[in-house]
This record gives structure tokens, sequence and C-alpha cells, in this order.
């Protein structure tokens, strides 16, 4: 009988025991600070200062500005929002991970981002408000959730960031599991008449209340909070340029934000940090965040950096790297199915820009970059070739001289049908003239002209393909769908059963 007792007590004992280590289990995985991610095309460095007089309850801006660690020297990796989000998600330069474009897909021998999370006990997910960055790249890896899809029903391809944030909110309260979760905005991107202190004073609004609802849901104090451009904003008009090719630093140097956890009352941080960084460097501190054994062996060309400790512990000595470091970016050539690649070294105050005549300009004295000093400085020249000449035999490109005068051409009155929509008739008059004059190929802007010619037509299959081409010509062929080849329907030649 007492053996019996005996063992009931220590069974008792070891189920009490067993509860206390899952409940301690489960109190120690609340307990741990989620990481929310704002991703945001064309969010510049300039976008907003901090010095401006904002209430920080209606600025989503003002409100970082006072309680977060502000890079104000943070450079993308490429032009190309999907080789953009790839080095953050896998703390690689698009060189190392192979994913430069949205059609290119990302390295499957490199772990990535919410593999490191899910492992540490998270729960992730990822929402893409345009067509850059889909599922094919495979940057879905490691995602419980990855939506590219809700953008397709809405008329310019472009998810609001209103219905993201319902999307989020939705999936943050099917669970009190700490999250890591990433909202890829586009709505700076997109195709509008509207000025862009306009747009970018709307998406300021909006980041308000979304941090204004964080806040009373007790999701702001206790967590990580991200908010970065994935590429810069070019006001300023460059020869043969355009967004996606443009690798002066307006168009490089984007915003990032990133804002602790904190008691409850404390007023928070506020640091400024000017290190030359990238969002390599962003997404390997994640990493390093989430996994901090992981280590990468650093690569001689382009190092990147781990900021982990400045995040966690707030310490800034010993946390940045040096400001002579050499950063990398790219430009890459998205009409053609071959790899060939623009590549910008940033080094100090200055930077070395390939292309056919090579541009090296002082960023501290020549604000605009107009002045090339690549005659008077043939030394710094030779060196930045020969680094950058071995990136393409690296990633087995060739050096792009930027967009053809007819590729400029067709992506420009693309952009105007999709910019401009009160302007259409204006539009199309004008590819009637064009489509008048001889040996003029015709494209999905003649395709569409049929139907604006004739409003009784039904919108089906061709409509719907003329209007998609159209915009990935608009994002100058981002989809890499583009044959110069294909016929395009015109006036007088498609057929009412076509």
């Amino acid at each position: 009988m007492k053996s019996s007792t005996f063992l009931l007590k220590k069974f008792f004992a070891a189920a009490v025991l067993s509860l206390s280590l899952l409940s301690l289990c489960s109190c120690q995985k609340k307990n741990k600070a989620s990481f929310i991610i704002l991703a945001v095309d064309r969010l510049s460095f300039n976008a907003f200062s901090c010095s401006d007089e904002k209430s920080s309850a209606q600025s989503g801006l003002a409100a970082l500005c006072q309680e977060s660690i502000r890079y104000t020297n943070a450079y993308t990796t490429s032009t190309q929002p999907a080789a953009a989000m790839g080095s953050f998600l896998s703390g690689t330069y698009p060189y190392k991970n192979s994913l430069h474009r949205s059609f290119d897909r990302i390295s499957a021998d490199l772990p990535l981002l919410p593999e490191f999370f899910r492992k540490a006990g998270y729960r992730t997910a990822f929402w893409s408000g345009g067509p850059s960055i889909l599922k094919k790249t495979g940057l879905a890896r490691g995602f419980d959730v990855f939506d590219d899809s809700s953008f397709l029903s809405q008329i310019n391809f472009t998810t609001s960031f209103s219905e993201q944030v319902k999307s989020f909110s939705n999936w943050t309260e099917e669970s009190d599991e700490p999250f890591m979760a990433v909202i890829y905005n586009t709505e700076l991107e997109s195709f509008t008449e509207t000025a862009v202190a306009s747009q970018i004073e709307t998406f300021d609004e909006k980041l308000g209340r979304f941090i204004q609802e964080l806040k009373a849901r007790g999701l702001w104090e206790k967590n990580y909070f991200v908010v970065m451009g994935l590429q810069g904003r070019s006001e300023y008009s460059r020869t043969d340029e355009n967004s996606f090719s443009n690798l002066h630093t307006e168009n490089i140097n984007v915003a990032f934000f990133i804002k602790p956890p904190r008691q409850k009352g404390d007023e928070g941080i506020n640091l400024k940090v000017d290190s030359p960084s990238t969002l390599a460097d962003f997404g390997y501190s994640m990493i390093r965040m989430a996994d901090p054994a992981f280590t990468r062996i650093p690569d001689p060309a382009f190092a990147v950096w781990d900021y982990s400790s400045l995040w966690s512990k707030s310490q800034l000595s010993g946390s940045t790297p040096p400001f002579n470091r050499k950063l990398v970016s790219e430009s890459p050539d998205t009409w053609n199915k071959n790899l060939s690649i623009k590549f910008a070294s940033i080094f100090g105050n200055h930077i070395f820009i390939e292309g056919n005549e090579p541009g090296l300009f002082n960023r501290l004295n020549d604000g605009l970059e107009t002045i090339n000093l690549a005659k008077t400085s043939p030394d710094l020249i030779i060196e930045n070739k020969s680094i950058l000449e071995e990136l393409h035999k690296r990633s087995g490109s060739k050096v792009w001289a930027g967009p053809s005068a007819e590729e400029r051409e067709i992506a420009e009155s693309n952009k105007k049908y999709w910019n401009s929509p009160e302007q259409r008739e204006l539009i199309f008059e004008a590819e009637k003239k064009r489509l008048a004059k001889e040996k003029k190929r015709p494209h999905p802007l003649s395709t569409l002209l049929i139907y604006f010619q004739n409003t009784k037509r039904e919108k089906d299959s061709a409509y719907d393909e003329a209007r998609r081409m159209s915009y990935n010509l608009a994002m100058e062929n981002s989809w890499g769908l583009w044959d110069w080849n294909k016929p395009w329907p015109q006036p007088g030649v498609m057929t009412e059963n076509q």
C-alpha cells in the first residue's frame, strides 16, 4: 500500500512539474518580441524630415523619428523590388543570392529570414501589395502565409495599405504566439497623377493610423517595428535614365527606421546612425536576432554588417561600421533574359557608377552628382572597375548600358496610359498617329485603342492581356514577359471574333 501511495505521489509530482514547464514555455513564448516589417517602394531617405513639426498621433514617420533608431545613410542593394527584398530576407547582395529581377529565383542554398524565425517558434507571414514580388521568386520559403494575389483584383494592380493592415490585423488576432510579419507596399510606386508630396503625406497618415492601432492593441511597446524603403526616388531629370536604371544617390538612398521594444511608459529610443548601410546589412542583422549563433563568412569585397547588438541592447559603441566601407547597388536589364547589370560602388563620400561613360561623383560636394570626376581620378576608376569586374564574373553578367531608345519609348507611352487616366483620349490619339507611320510596330496600347474607339465592345481576354502587358511595360518590363515579335491586334486588323 505504501508503495502504491509513493508511486501515486511521484506521478502527481511529475504531472505538476510537466504542467509547470509547459506553462513556463508558453509564458516565455508569449513574452518574445514580435517583428512587424513594412517595406515600401520609393520611400527615399529624404521623404520626410524629422525636424518637421508634426504630431506623432497623425504622422507615422514623426512617431518613428521620436521612438526609433533612424539610419540616414542607408542604401538599397538594387533598384528592382524583388532583388531588394531578396537582400533583406537573405542578408546577402543579389550577386550572391542570384535574385536580380522579378522573374529570377533566389538561390535555394541560402536560408531565408522567415526560416530562422520559424525555427525560433514564430508564426510568419508576407503580404505583397504589387506584382513585383511573387512566390516564383522563391521568397515565399519559410512563410506560413504568403499572399501574392490580392492585388490582382485591383484596378491598378496595387493593394492599398489600408487593405493590407486589415489582413495583418485579422492574421495576428488568430493567435497570441510571437510572429514575424512583412507588409510590402507599392502605393508610392503606383501610377497616379497625384503629386509626390501628396502621395507621401497620404501614406504617412495611413502609417500613423496603423501605429495608433498597434498601440491600442498592445502591439507597439513590446515589439520591433521596422519601416524601410526598397528604392529611393529621383526627381532630378537625367538623360537616358529611368527609375529602375538610375543608380545615382537620390534613387538608391532609402529610409530605414527600427523601433525596438520598450517598457510601457518609457519614452523609447531616439537614435540617429549615419554609418553607410544596406538592406543586406539589415537582413543579416535580423537573422542574427532570430538566431544569435548564426554566422556567415565575410565577403572580402562587400562584407555585410551585424547591427543586432545595437538593436537588442541599444549599444552604439562598437556597433557601427567604418564610414569608408564599400557598398554596392545594382540596376539589372529587365528587357533581355541574358543577365546584364550596371553596378554602383559607394565608398566614403564618393559613388562610382558603371556605364558607357563611367561616372565618379563626390556626394558631399556635388549633391546632384553632375560633375564627373572620372578624368581627374584615374586611380579610383581603375580600382572600382576591377572590383566590379569581379562581381560580373561571379554573377555571370555583362555590363548594362541602360535601356535602348525603343525600350524607353514604349515604356514611356505606357506609363502615360497608367499615370493619366483623364488624358486617355489624347494618349490614344497619339497612338493612332504613331501607328499611321510606316514600320511602327503595334504594342498593347494599339490593342487597347480598339476598345477605346468602340465602347460597346466587350472587354474580353484580349483586353485583359493587353492591359496586363501595358502595365508590365510601364514598369520597364519588370515581369520579363515582353516579346518584340508578338503580334498585337490594332484597329482595322482585329475582327469581331478575335
